[in-house]
């Protein structure tokens, strides 16, 4: 009796030592095949919460094992120009397959935790259907238009109902999505509205926003959970903050920061909306010194404020008087190549672009005005593509069609360019001006419709 309680407590001992050293499981391995897979591109998975993406580790058959560390949530699934969100837990493994020509109609999953994926897809389907046709949905009156959402919203929600092996919180979490990509849809309507009858003031009745105005829009675990929730409340913030300007002259992105600490009052969204409004702001700011005191004083978020010092310091390198980066050896649509220190000797004025990007093609009646005005003169008007390589020819044809002006050049390897980088360029178009020397005037000057830039060429006598 006695030997057979020895042994007893040997293999309790034994399995309560194994249950201290298992380490828990705190990943999901992603596994399958892409075809059609690009190369050139990445397929990067990413949390609304993490500053760092993790990018797919694909060998040039399309096939993957991955391994991701993460804590349980939706993150965004990217591949080239598509995306969606897509829900992922500690524990799962799943066998991904998909065709990279044809994205939301080929993906699907298989294993521990594809159901709930394969859901959010057929989800994403009907939404896909839903704004096939810009017109069809949006050159509607306000009746019309909310018929519209409200027919593909029960559609989304007979799905979910009808769907099989799903748990009671998901499906109550996917119904509030439903209901947020309607509110969505009502933020949108008076700017889509507004361009079909050529009207930019338009509004609809005080009704129409109904669903917007009666929603909880500070939800710190709806915030968390739900990326749609998470846009209705930065949209509406934003467009909150616009109407607020008096001095249009005033600095956008630092008021937008101090609007975000003055009226957000949950610390935890109020550090997420910082960040979120800082990491590609604090680029585009002319005050940078006031913009990094201000996140700085409203965060509490150790890590972000961290990730935006390091953005700091690099901006810093771009301060008036510095040395600009270079681009060397740029295709030159007349021919040859350029690089920058061929331009020395005069002010240089670079719009960076593509042939994609509709805010870029709006400056250019613009540009093309201040470059006749200013032909002959002391400076260089330089229009710097980051069109893939697969829109080369685009490029070249759009450069014709619209007859651009000034020197066009094709940048070496997009938004990976030196050039690019160097600037720290997030979005286009980017505006730059340089001195005949080579040094930076403004890594962020103002656009060929801003009045400021005439002011700027006239104080520096060109």
């Amino acid at each position: 009796m006695k030997i057979r309680y020895m042994l007893l407590l040997v293999a309790l001992g034994v399995m309560f030592n194994c249950n201290v050293n298992e380490k828990p499981i705190d990943y999901a391995i992603v596994q399958g095949t892409i075809a059609n897979y690009d190369t050139s591109k990445s397929f990067v998975i990413k949390s609304y919460k993490q500053i760092k993406s993790h990018t797919l580790k694909i060998d040039e058959h399309g096939s993957f094992n991955d391994t991701i560390q993460i804590q349980n949530g939706e993150f965004l699934f990217l591949y080239k120009n598509k995306n969606i969100w897509l829900p992922v837990n500690q524990g799962d493994h799943v066998k991904m397959t998909l065709d990279g020509n044809d994205f939301f109609n080929t993906l699907s999953f298989e294993g521990v935790g594809s159901e709930e994926k394969n859901i959010k897809v057929e989800l994403a389907k009907i939404s896909n259907e839903e704004n096939s046709n810009y017109e069809e949905k949006y050159n509607r009156d306000e009746v019309g238009f909310k018929q519209y959402i409200t027919a593909y919203k029960n559609k989304k929600k007979v799905l979910l109902n009808e769907a099989k092996d799903l748990g009671a919180e998901f499906i109550k979490e996917q119904m509030f999505n439903i209901d947020y990509e309607f509110i969505y849809d009502l933020q949108k309507y008076p700017v889509a509205r507004g361009r079909f009858i050529k009207n930019e003031s338009f509004k609809p009745s005080d009704s129409f926003f109904l669903e917007l105005n009666t929603l909880d829009k500070f939800n710190v675990d709806e915030f968390n959970r739900s990326g749609l929730y998470r846009v209705i409340v930065e949209t509406d913030l934003r467009d909150t903050y616009k109407s607020t300007i008096k001095d249009e002259s005033a600095d956008y992105y630092l008021g937008l920061i101090d609007f975000i600490s003055k009226n957000v009052d949950n610390q935890e969204i109020k550090n997420q909306l910082l960040l979120r409004n800082s990491s590609g702001n604090i680029t585009y700011t002319s005050d940078l010194d006031g913009f990094y005191k201000a996140f700085n004083n409203a965060s509490t978020d150790r890590v972000a404020k961290d990730s935006i010092t390091k953005i700091y310091n690099q901006l810093k390198l771009l301060s008036k008087g510095s040395s600009s980066p270079k681009f060397v050896d740029y295709e030159n649509h007349a021919g040859g190549t350029t690089s920058l220190d061929d331009l020395k000797g005069k002010y240089v004025y670079i719009d960076v672009w593509a042939t994609w990007c509709g805010p870029c093609m709006a400056e250019i009646p613009s540009l093309k005005k201040i470059e006749k005005n200013y032909h002959g003169k002391n400076i260089e008007f330089i229009s710097i593509s980051v069109d893939r390589q697969g829109d080369y020819k685009k490029w070249k044809k759009m450069v014709d069609d619209k007859d651009l002006g000034g020197i066009q050049l094709f940048s070496d390897k997009s938004w990976s360019s030196e050039f690019v980088k160097g600037y720290l360029i997030k979005g286009i178009p980017r505006f730059i001006l340089i001195d005949p020397s080579g040094n930076i005037v403004s890594a962020n000057a103002p656009r060929p419709s801003d009045h400021k830039l005439i002011n700027l060429f006239d104080d520096l006598s060109i």
